[in-house]
């Protein structure tokens, strides 16, 4: 990405997520008055794609639909807008990784991903969905909203073990037109019910269906439906043969496995009557016994699995990136305005100016210790026994310091160029009250 292309109307582009054949998404970063920054996700229709009217409805409606939707569960739409001839929205930028991300990275490390872990998936994005099924409009009539696109790409947990459901690009509103006429399939091969495949009309339950292939495959590592062409896909999806869990899983609960394979029923009447029931059946079994689950359980478990990962938010390196950028605000020093592993130093000179950010800096030190050393942070005697870290690999990020005679010096793998003015005052100020102590000592022997 160049210079030129960094800035997309008065969003800055951060770097590339990912590309389709409809649209790319970035991560971005706006900005306001007095230093204010919001990081998102800037998803833009591509030009060509925008020529086709079916397709700039589709997305135009994603963003109307998704802008109503307002949960935990589920991505946050900001803004619709146009820059030159881009259309794109705005939406919440969500530090961690889709689902499809993390079966991978669990079986390059060889791990099975606990069924604790599975279920506190299973009950995030069942609460978001069954919001979405039940939405009413303004005039309190049912929008009869079905997702169609429930997989492992659209479910995305955080670092701290927010599970979000995202991508209401296909979703079907019962009360608006030019919705998919019957016999027109739309959702992901492999992540689609009996019939949905067959062309039929959808409900609330065809998400549930998409749901269970996804919480199957997880317990699993295997794919369920998914092999051979996508003719040979289709044909299993529509003889809905499901193998056991049991024979694949031999601790996982027989009420969860039992659930799985009743979301996974090839009649839609015989499957829950909404996800709000398979929910409340999901929160007793993880609350029974000695199982540990719900947001906690996820939250450990992406610690381990990303261990590079801050589960607080944004990187690190991008938090002390911003505390510098609020110190050039408020009129302090700097060498480099672009990055904090650049080579940036910054030095402020008053005392009660400095003290926030250097206690902001060293509690983010403190977190990366904690989440290295697997020490939980909530607790006052862990921190209290949290040391903090001097960073200072080379071309990686900035070395942290901290003087005793006043403020904070950040250096990057540039070196330590300069040195504090005050700091040399009161030396030499020390130096000499020194030597006059000498010098009195001296005459009076």
């Amino acid at each position: 990405m160049t210079e030129a292309e960094d800035w997309f109307g008065r969003y800055r582009l951060i770097r590339l997520i990912s590309i389709g054949g409809m649209a790319e998404v970035y991560q971005a970063r706006s900005y306001g008055d007095h230093g204010f920054e919001k990081e998102v996700a800037l998803k833009r229709i591509l030009p060509s794609v925008a020529a086709d009217e079916d397709a700039l409805e589709m997305f135009i409606r994603e963003a109307k639909l998704a802008v109503s939707l307002t949960h935990p569960n589920i991505g946050a739409i900001y803004e619709l807008g146009k820059v030159h001839e881009w259309y794109y929205i705005t939406m919440e930028y969500i530090y961690g990784k889709n689902l499809r991300q993390i079966a991978v990275a669990a079986a390059e490390r060889g791990q099975t991903i606990p069924w604790q872990v599975v279920a506190a998936i299973a009950i995030g994005a069942a609460s978001g969905l069954y919001y979405a099924h039940t939405k009413r409009g303004v005039d309190g009539t049912p929008l009869g909203i079905v997702h169609r696109d429930i997989s492992p790409q659209n479910i995305v947990i955080s670092y701290a073990g927010e599970v979000k459901i995202i991508d209401f690009g296909i979703a079907k509103v019962a009360n608006q037109p030019n919705q998919t006429q019957v016999g027109i399939i739309k959702g992901k091969t492999g992540y689609m019910a009996p019939e949905q495949v067959d062309g039929l009309p959808l409900d609330a339950r065809t998400d549930q269906f998409c749901l269970g292939i996804v919480l199957w495959e997880l317990l699993t590592g295997k794919p369920l439906f998914r092999g051979g062409g996508f003719a040979e896909t289709l044909d299993r999806i529509r003889s809905c043969i499901v193998p056991p869990l049991v024979e694949s899983r031999g601790d996982i609960p027989g009420e969860f496995a039992d659930a799985v394979h009743r979301m996974l029923s090839k009649d839609r009447e015989s499957r829950f009557p909404d996800l709000q029931t398979f929910r409340f059946l999901m929160e007793t079994l993880v609350r029974t016994g000695e199982n540990v689950g719900g947001q906690l359980a996820l939250e450990r478990w992406m610690d381990g699995l990303y261990p590079d990962s801050s589960e607080f938010g944004p990187p690190l390196d991008e938090e002390v990136h911003k505390l510098l950028t609020a110190a050039e605000h408020r009129g302090e020093e700097t060498t480099d305005r672009r990055w904090a592993g650049e080579g940036t130093q910054v030095f402020i000179h008053d005392t009660s100016t400095s003290e926030p950010y250097r206690q902001q800096i060293e509690a983010l030190l403190r977190r990366r210790q904690e989440r290295d050393s697997c020490v939980r942070p909530n607790t006052e005697k862990n921190l209290e026994k949290s040391v903090v870290p001097e960073i200072n690999r080379e071309d990686e990020a900035p070395k942290i310091e901290s003087s005793p005679l006043s403020g904070t010096v950040v250096t990057g793998p540039m070196g330590r160029r300069e040195v504090y003015v005050k700091d040399m005052i009161w030396l030499l100020a020390w130096v000499l009250v020194v030597c006059v102590a000498l010098s009195y000592m001296l005459v009076r022997v």
